[in-house]
Formats: C-alpha cells, structure tokens, sequence
C-alpha cells in the first residue's frame, strides 16, 4: 500500500459518513415538519378557536391559530436544510477531490451518478430557500399584522398571496424530498460497491 493511502482512506470516510449524515438528517426535517403541519392544521380546525389577541379578525381564526406554529416549525426546518446542505456539499467536495488517485472511468461514473441528484437537490433547496419562502413568510407578516388590527380588506390580498403559493412550495419541497432520496441511495450503493470491490489501486 503506498505511503498516504491509509490516511486517503479515512479521510474519505469521512467524507462520506458527513455527506451521507447531511442527506439523512435533510430527509428527516423535511418529513418531521410536513407530519407536524399535517397533525396540527386538521387539529386546529376541529377545535375552532377563537384568539383574543385577533378579535377584530372577523377571518377563521383555525388558520392564525395553527398557522403561527407551523410557520416556526418550518423556519427551523429551513435552517437545519441549510446546515445539512452545507455538510452534504462539503462531503461531496472532499469526496471529489480525494478520489483524484481512482481511475477516470470510475471517477466519472460514480461522480456523475451521485453528483446530477446532488445538484438537482441544491436547485430546488435554492428555489424554495430564496424565492418561495421568503416570500411567503413576508405575505404571512403582513397577513398577521392586518389581520390583528382588524383590518380586513388589507390582510385579506396577503392572505390570499400567500394561499397561492401554497401549492408551489408544497411541489418543491415534495420534488426535494425525492431528489434528497435518489442523492442518498447513490450515495449508499457507491459505499457499498467501493467497499465490496477489490482495489488494487494503491498496491506497491
């Protein structure tokens, strides 16, 4: 085995066990925040409340009452999305670069494979990470502040706003969570096959 080789091996593992985790720990977020949303608005709503705070909303008060919760949940959501794309990527990053010693077929194969659904990932992370949330937790603001003041006419266009997009960020974030999956069983089935193979490539 040549000098270093043991070193490269470890630090590949490394690598793989962070991007692999990123990509876990992603999936997760995504699924705990969706099954929280999909548990308290249906909640919510059969209990019919009424909020003292928003008594000049003459609006469902359901939607207010389940809605500031779910907005938290996934404002938190995004930010373990963004840490994990971070380790995701960094993984990726010294996977690449450490692999330079393997052969350009199996360079090219393997990274091709996991690295088109990483990059997919981040263009959809990016979408709903830059425009659509951003965008929706401002109508939301704005929705909130009207609708407390009692002023029905304007909380109304942002709550509406907001309803549109709804079903946008609902096919992102789903498009995500299947990008995520195909990412992390590449990137199971390339372990498994570099740690099944025989390699000879670092023999004296």
């Amino acid at each position: 085995m040549a000098p270093g080789a043991t070193q490269l091996s470890r630090l590949q593992r490394l690598a793989e066990t962070i991007h692999i985790m990123g990509l876990g720990i992603w999936i997760g977020a995504l699924l705990l925040a969706a099954t929280a949303a999909a548990i308290i608005f249906p909640t919510v709503k059969a209990l019919d409340p009424e909020l003292y705070t928003f008594a000049k909303y003459t609006g469902e008060h359901w939607r207010i009452t389940a809605g500031i919760p779910a907005q938290k949940i996934f404002f938190s959501a995004d930010i373990v999305q963004l840490i994990c794309a971070a380790l995701a990527c960094a993984g990726m990053i010294v996977l690449i670069v450490t692999r330079a010693v393997e052969p350009w077929n199996h360079r090219v194969t393997s990274g091709m494979i996991r690295s088109i659904p990483l990059t997919i990932v981040m263009m959809l992370f990016g979408v709903h990470l830059f425009f659509i949330s951003p965008s929706m937790s401002s109508n939301w603001v704005q929705f909130l502040a009207h609708a407390k003041a009692g002023e029905m006419e304007l909380a109304t266009p942002f709550q509406e706003k907001f309803a549109s997009m709804h079903p946008v960020s609902t096919k992102i974030l789903g498009s995500l969570l299947v990008a995520l999956l195909i990412t992390l069983l590449a990137a199971l089935n390339d372990v498994t096959r570099r740690t099944t193979q025989p390699s000879n490539q670092h023999s004296t």
